[in-house]
């Protein structure tokens, strides 16, 4: 969708700003009706919405939500061109991406700017979605453990700010949507899981107390009735996940680098 560049706009309950390359971007809120009109009387009762109308309405919700989706995976790419350049007082607007020669830059909630130590103007082969280390400096694991976090993408979230999900790092951009790393995290829960499958058939001893429990651990539990019968415990923290927590340590897979924990479930 064509644009006026520097215009805002609306769509829905969206706001659009029109980029450099007339392309819109947009804040990514899922739009719900106002109920406030029929509670106060201000709707007309007699009128009764049709199923055309209604089906119209979503259609055109449809739309608006591929437009919005779209215009956002064309801002954030490494093919992307003519983000505005740094200002010379380094004063920029929070969650704002700038460009400082060949570095990007993402600006902070405080209005100073990180920047990545990657070549932007080193395109890679193919295309792909920008990732938080394009745009600002390196998260180390002291910085990364004292990051806010968030339950997953679609959290609202503060332009300028740097959040978690899970293992991955996550910009708040200035339209309130998350740019984040796609690595596989360590999954505790399923490794307890395996954990139970694999210790689940063995023979043993419905009288032998001791022998049974060398097969229990802090997150596995098992009964014996000829054969172990185990299951992960729900919502358990084991030592492992615990001291990964303590020391920020991120344990995630890239898959494109192929190293990963040997006996460690991602996802």
């Amino acid at each position: 969708m064509k644009c006026v560049q520097g215009q805002t706009y609306k769509m829905a309950c969206n706001t659009c700003r029109c980029g450099n390359k007339n392309n819109l971007v947009c804040t990514k809120v899922l739009c719900i009706h106002d109920v406030n009109e029929e509670i106060n009387g201000d709707s007309d009762s007699d009128t009764q919405p049709t199923k055309t109308n209604s089906s119209s309405a979503k259609v055109k919700k449809k739309r608006i939500r591929r437009i919005i989706r779209r215009e956002n995976n064309r801002y954030l790419r490494t093919d992307t061109t003519g983000f505005p350049n740094l200002p010379p007082n380094k004063v920029c607007v929070p969650g704002k991406i700038y460009q400082d020669n060949c570095r990007r830059c993402y600006c902070r909630a405080n209005r100073t700017p990180t920047c990545s130590n990657e070549d932007a103007c080193k395109q890679p082969i193919v295309a792909r979605d920008l990732k938080p280390e394009d745009v600002r400096s390196p998260i180390k694991d002291k910085e990364f453990m004292n990051l806010p976090e968030l339950p997953h993408t679609a959290s609202p979230c503060v332009p300028g700010t740097t959040y978690k999900i899970d293992c991955n790092v996550c910009l708040c951009d200035e339209f309130q949507n998350l740019m984040c790393d796609k690595l596989l995290c360590i999954s505790f829960a399923d490794m307890h899981k395996a954990e139970a499958i694999k210790k689940s058939g063995l023979p043993c001893n419905n009288k032998d107390f001791t022998e049974n429990m060398v097969l229990q651990s802090k997150c596995v539990e098992c009964t014996c009735n000829g054969t172990t019968y185990c299951v992960a415990k729900d919502n358990c923290i084991s030592e492992a996940e615990s001291l990964q927590r303590a020391h920020g340590s991120r344990r995630s897979f890239d898959i494109n680098s192929g190293q990963c924990l040997p006996n460690h479930v991602y996802k």
